[in-house]
C-alpha cells in the first residue's frame, strides 16, 4: 500500500506517539489538529509536522487520516470530516479511529463520502509520553474494517509494532470488555491489595507496592511461560478452607473497605470455579454429590456449565450443572 499524506487528529499520548513513530518509519505525517491550539504546537513539534488550526484544515491537506480522539466525539468529528470532504476531496479517502470498544459504523458519515473507514487500536495502557513511545513497538493493535480502511489499520500497525489481530465490528466491546479487565481493573485489585498489606503489614503505599511488585511480576512471567492454568496457586486451590476463613475473618474485623471485601469474595469464587472446571471435574464421580441427585453417566465430567454459589467462607462448593439440558444441584464439601 503506497503512502498518501496523513492527518492526525488528536494531540495527546496516543496522537502525538502515532504521529512520532509513523513518522520515524517513513510514513508521511503532514498536519496534526486537535481541540487545544497549544498542544497542537506541541504535537506537531514533536512529531514535525505542521499544526492545523481546525480539523477541516488538516483534512483538506490529507488523504488519510487517524483519529486518535476520545470515544464520545469520535462520531461528531467524523461528521465534520464527511461535510469537508464532500466540499473538497475525491472519493478514495480513508479515516481510521483509535477506539478499542467502537467499530467501523460510527464512521458511517466517511462511507457516505465514498470514502473508507476502519479501527487500529493499540491494546496498550499508555499514561505519558514516554511511556507510550516505550510500549507502542511492543504492543499488539486490534484493526477492523473493509478493503483499504482494513489495509490502512493493517499498515499503521505493522509499521509501529508488527502486531495486529483483526476483530469483528460486533464483537469489539467484547475484545474491549477484555482489554479493561486485563489493564484497568488490574490496577484496581492492585490497589485494595497495596492496602490490605498497609495496613496488616504496617507499611507505607510505596513500600507496600514495592513489596508486591516481585509477586505480580513472577505470577505474570508464569502465565506467559506456562498459562493460566498452571499459573493459579493459593489457598483456593489448596483446598485450604481455614486461611480464607481467616483472611475474610480479619478483613471484617479491621473494617477494611467493603469493596475490597467484595472483591475478595468474588475473585476467591471465580477461582474456585477455574479450580473446578479445569481439574477436578474431570476426576469427580457421582458418589461425591448428595445421594439424592440422579446424574447421568459420566458423572462430572460431562458437566457444560458450572457456577459457584457459595459467597461466605467456601466450605462447600455449591453447584449447578447441566448435563445435555437436564440442571441438577448439590454440595460438593471441601476438606477443611
Amino acid at each position: 500500500m503506497e503512502w498518501k499524506p496523513i492527518a492526525v487528529i488528536g494531540s495527546g499520548v496516543l496522537g502525538t506517539s502515532l504521529g512520532m513513530l509513523l513518522r520515524r518509519h517513513g510514513a508521511p505525517i503532514e498536519i496534526v489538529a486537535g481541540r487545544a491550539p497549544d498542544r497542537v504546537a506541541l504535537a506537531a513539534s514533536r512529531i514535525g509536522c505542521r499544526a492545523a488550526a481546525t480539523v477541516e484544515e488538516a483534512v483538506r491537506e490529507a488523504p488519510w487520516v487517524i483519529m486518535a480522539i476520545p470515544d464520545d466525539v469520535v462520531a461528531p468529528v467524523a461528521e465534520r470530516i464527511s461535510a469537508e470532504w464532500l466540499r473538497t476531496r475525491a472519493r478514495d479517502s480513508v479515516v481510521v479511529h483509535t477506539s478499542g470498544a467502537l467499530g467501523t459504523p460510527v464512521l458511517m458519515p466517511i462511507l457516505a463520502t465514498g470514502g473508507s473507514a476502519g479501527v487500529c487500536h493499540p491494546l496498550q495502557s499508555m499514561m505519558n509520553l514516554d511511556a507510550a513511545l516505550e510500549w507502542l513497538p511492543l504492543t499488539c493493535f486490534g484493526i477492523s474494517g473493509e478493503g483499504k480502511g482494513l489495509e490502512f489499520a493493517r499498515v499503521v500497525a505493522e509499521h509501529v509494532s508488527g502486531s495486529w489481530v483483526r476483530v469483528g465490528d460486533d464483537l469489539r466491546p467484547l475484545y474491549h470488555a477484555g482489554a479493561c479487565m486485563a489493564s484497568n481493573y488490574l490496577t484496581v485489585l492492585l490497589e485494595s491489595a497495596v492496602g490490605l498489606l498497609m495496613d496488616g503489614a504496617g507499611l507505607s503505599w510505596d513500600d507496600a507496592l514495592r513489596v508486591l511488585g516481585p509477586l505480580v511480576e513472577g505470577t505474570l512471567e508464569n502465565i506467559r511461560r506456562w498459562g493460566t492454568r498452571a499459573a493459579l496457586t493459593g489457598p483456593v486451590v489448596r483446598g485450604d478452607v481455614g486461611t480464607v476463613r481467616r483472611h475474610i475473618e480479619q478483613m471484617t474485623a479491621r473494617q477494611v473497605p467493603a469493596r475490597t471485601l467484595r472483591m475478595y469474595r468474588t475473585l476467591g469464587e471465580a477461582a474456585t470455579a477455574l479450580e473446578l472446571d479445569w481439574q477436578f471435574a474431570p476426576e469427580l464421580t457421582g458418589k461425591l454429590i448428595e445421594p439424592s441427585l440422579d446424574l447421568p453417566s459420566g458423572g462430572l465430567a460431562a458437566i457444560r456449565d458450572i457456577e459457584i454459589r457459595d459467597v461466605q467462607l467456601f466450605d462447600a462448593w455449591h453447584l449447578r450443572a447441566d448435563f445435555d439440558g437436564l440442571s441438577i444441584a448439590g454440595v460438593l464439601p471441601i476438606a477443611g
